[in-house]
């Protein structure tokens, strides 16, 4: 959903600027291919780290869109975002068929039902919300995911050492 509605924000917010919006939004597609490096990433670092990164990484991009209205300086955060978000999507997902086990493909198809859902409610969020409250809820909400991984990092590191 974040990243749907970011980009559909974008389109609102720039309205007057749709020519320097495309080449906004094809710098950005430049951290998409960030996303085939997940696994090596994922075997070093170790994949909570992954995703804990991909988050704070997430969150700072947009705490500092918040902050300016300037153009180059949201593609060059866009950038940032897409990069982590490329990099996020196949790290969660890993961590779904992990957790899920033998549930594997119960839990994919359930992750893959609920990010089509997200993609499809981003525009009317977009809508509802100016660009600074869509993110802001974004900040939120990628917070709370933030707060739940770390808890359950510190709860499996627990449950290693007892």
């Amino acid at each position: 959903m974040s990243f749907v509605s970011i980009y559909e924000e974008f389109a609102q917010y720039y309205v007057e600027q749709e020519k320097e919006l495309f080449y906004s939004r094809c710098i950005a597609l430049i951290g998409t291919p960030l996303s085939l490096f997940s696994s090596f990433w994922i075997k070093k670092y170790s994949l909570i780290n992954i995703l804990l990164t991909c988050i704070a990484i997430i969150i700072s991009s947009f705490v500092l869109m918040i902050l300016t209205k300037h153009l180059i300086i949201i593609t060059i955060l866009s950038l940032f975002f897409v990069s982590a978000v490329s990099i996020f999507i196949p790290s969660l997902i890993t961590f779904i068929g992990e957790l899920a086990g033998d549930k594997r493909p119960t839990a994919i198809s359930l992750y893959s039902f609920t990010l089509l859902t997200g993609a499809s409610i981003g525009p009317l969020v977009a809508n509802l919300l100016s660009f600074q409250y869509v993110l802001l809820l974004f900040i939120v909400l990628f917070g709370i995911a933030f707060i739940f991984l770390l808890s359950y990092n510190k709860l499996t590191q627990n449950k290693i050492r007892d």
